[in-house]
């Protein structure tokens, strides 16, 4: 039997031990990590981390200062709509991850200074509150370098203070159902402002300022008095969305063409009676709503619309079907066509030509029981409405 090499046998322990003496070095170095990360880097990163629209409204929703203050520094959305208060509560000041506060329908008439210290808060509601002093709530909330959206909705605003201007950081502004019948030049100075809402005052036209807003999505503005746009319209090149349903609209300026981004235009319940040609030029419209005027008939550059898949033309009792329905003919991508309200009682042949309709919609007319059936049979791939 062979005798061991203890020297090699040494050699071998002494590098095992070495080995296993540098992983429990690393082990030791990773568990102090660890512990570091859960005791003080992961409660810090929590606190300051701005969440998204969407996770945030995930996130538990406090209905009581009472409730709230249990555990402030867990507060993320804090809802005190209908509290019958008078005054922000000073120990709001304890909630510092703060993201969302509701202050819809109390009597407040002022936001206290001290709220600017909740700088993570991205959404203030203070709607319903018509006492407010709205030109230092404007000021105050100007501070705060993380609000992105402000509801200032129902709170009989008949002018808008200029300290709007000062929200350089907000995406989301509604100011509907007020008095307002003009907005502030300073308006223009919103540059992040992605939505606008202005339903439901009392505007007779919007100022030049609007094509400033070169960041804005979607405009809403429905049932005002606004008579014209201007020109300045054509700006807003990255609006998507435009609503200026129950107005007093005669006319849309050439402007409108540049507006290359729109894809739901809504003109309902307007005093139109042409379109311009430049709305040819909206190449990524996809829905139009001209119901509600006095149309007689559609520019033929409407032709050029590749994308427009829904039509409606209700209640525009001057149609004139023989010079419409060409135009039409000729919209391919077209799938939905509405024409209901307009005291029809036939459609011409020609509407056989309307093959890639998936829907037409006759209610509202005066079609007999045989001229249904002739225009059924004259689409026998399309779904008709009568």
């Amino acid at each position: 039997m062979r005798t061991p090499n203890l020297n090699l046998l040494f050699f071998i322990f002494m590098n095992v031990f070495h080995i296993f003496s540098h992983l429990r070095s690393v082990c030791a170095v990773l568990a102090l990590l660890v512990c570091l990360l859960a005791t003080q880097v992961l409660p810090a990163l929590a606190q300051g981390v701005l969440l998204d629209s969407a996770s945030l409204a995930a996130q538990k929703e406090y209905l009581s200062m009472d409730e709230a203050l249990k555990e402030p520094t867990k507060v993320l959305r804090l809802n005190l709509k209908n509290s019958k208060l008078s005054s922000v509560p000073p120990e709001i000041v304890q909630m510092k991850n703060l993201q969302s506060l509701n202050l819809w329908s109390n009597q407040l008439t002022a936001l206290p200074s001290e709220i600017t210290t909740l700088t993570n808060l991205q959404v203030l509601d203070v709607s319903g509150n018509a006492q407010l002093n709205h030109a230092s709530a404007l000021t105050i909330a100007s501070s705060l370098k993380n609000l992105h959206s402000l509801n200032l909705w129902n709170n009989e605003l008949a002018t808008l203070p200029s300290e709007i201007g000062k929200l350089s950081t907000v995406k989301t502004l509604d100011v509907s159902t007020n008095k307002l019948a003009v907005l502030p030049a300073e308006i223009g100075n919103l540059k992040e402002l992605r939505k606008l809402v202005l339903n439901t005052n009392k505007l007779t036209t919007l100022p030049a300022e609007i094509g400033k807003l070169s960041a804005l999505q979607i405009l809403i503005a429905w049932n005002n008095q606004i008579a014209t746009l201007p020109a300045d319209i054509g700006n807003l090149t990255s609006v998507q969305q435009l609503d200026f349903s129950n107005n007093q609209l005669t006319a849309l300026p050439a402007q409108i063409g540049k507006l290359t981004n729109l894809s739901i235009l809504t003109l309902t319940s307007n005093k139109l009676n042409a379109l311009p040609p430049e709305i040819g030029n909206l190449g990524n419209l996809q829905t139009l709503y001209l119901g509600g005027n006095q149309l007689t008939s559609l520019p033929p550059e409407m032709t050029k619309l590749s994308k427009l898949t829904m039509l409606a033309l209700t209640n525009n009792p001057n149609l004139n079907l023989g010079v419409l329905l060409p135009t039409v003919a000729a919209m391919k991508t077209l799938k939905t066509l509405n024409l209901g309200g307009n005291r029809l009682t036939s459609l011409p042949a020609d509407i056989e030509k309307l093959t890639f309709l998936k829907k037409l919609v006759l209610s509202s007319n005066n079609f007999s029981i045989e001229e249904q059936e002739k225009i059924k049979k004259l689409l026998p791939d399309c779904e008709v409405r009568f």
